[in-house]
């Protein structure tokens, strides 16, 4: 290739063109990286040092140049390529996740069973205060059930779930009913049915930042751009578990809080890798609450 005609000095870098601005990312137009081809005489020419501001858009920095190109009569011809440090961006998409599992433990007090009733097939309970039970929640009803020949006792705990109800004190269940003898109503508790974990495709977030050591606020060195750490859930004794309790940390209460507030968690632990020369980006991806 032969030497094009140049003005200005070429013991300095001079510009040889316009800019290329380049599309990094597929789902984002922004203007955030592009390339300035250079001319200078090879004798005279110094690599920059990566992170370079470009000297009209400050807020770009070098993070390459290409091979020089030989033109000629000892003129060379090479690229640079700068970069905008990205704005932090989300991407939606699908994820394998393993979802926590709910322990059965009783995590709700009891509460006096005052009245009952029974027609239609349901049994309607009647309770000295609220058992915070409420439509699809799952209770159990405890009783005593006396066998009308011998006179003979037994407790008995049925598992039912609320069909309708009133402030928590007034609840319908399926019919609750023993033939040959009389049923005496002792307590109600609202439970926890449980799950165990199981694996799911969701939706996801995942949340994309991006840093320059250096240049990013408080960010001196890789070493400094924090890794968010994933969901784990610890059972009293300190090891992690597969499923929340009443006991566990976080509990199932807090949990239950994330589920009804439709809150995000982060499920994978976010790791920095390097994007473009010393700019950062940390994946972080987080699943909805269920």
């Amino acid at each position: 290739m032969s030497y094009t005609f140049q003005d200005g000095d070429l013991s300095t870098a001079q510009i040889d063109g316009p800019k290329r601005w380049l599309r990094p990312f597929d789902d984002d137009f922004a203007q955030v990286v592009f390339e300035q081809d250079y001319q200078q005489f090879e004798d005279d020419f110094t690599p920059l040092p990566l992170d370079t501001p470009h000297d009209t858009i400050k807020d770009a920095y070098l993070v390459s140049e290409s091979p020089l190109d030989a033109l000629g009569g000892g003129v060379v011809k090479w690229t640079r390529t700068y970069a905008r440090i990205p704005a932090s961006r989300q991407r939606f998409e699908s994820y394998s996740w393993t979802v926590p599992g709910i322990g059965t433990e009783a995590v709700y007090s009891s509460v006096s069973i005052s009245s009952n009733s029974s027609a239609a097939g349901v049994t309607t309970l009647v309770t000295s205060s609220s058992s915070t039970a409420g439509v699809g929640d799952s209770v159990l009803v405890s009783y005593t059930f006396t066998d009308g020949v011998t006179g003979t006792q037994y407790g008995r705990d049925v598992l039912r779930t609320c069909l309708s109800g009133t402030s928590g004190t007034t609840i319908n269940v399926d019919l609750i009913s023993e033939p040959g003898g009389t049923i005496t109503y002792n307590t109600l508790k609202k439970v926890e049915p449980g799950r165990d974990p199981y694996t799911e495709e969701v939706g996801s977030v995942l949340q994309l930042d991006y840093f320059l050591p250096g240049v990013s606020a408080g960010i001196d060195s890789p070493q400094d751009i924090p890794e968010l750490a994933p969901l784990t859930i610890y059972d009293n004794t300190g090891r992690q578990t597969a499923s929340f309790t009443a006991t566990t940390t976080p509990t199932l209460a807090t949990w239950r809080s994330k589920v009804a507030a439709g809150e995000y968690v982060c499920v994978v632990r976010s790791i920095p890798r390097r994007w473009l020369g010393n700019i950062y980006e940390r994946a972080t991806r987080y699943v909805k609450a269920i």
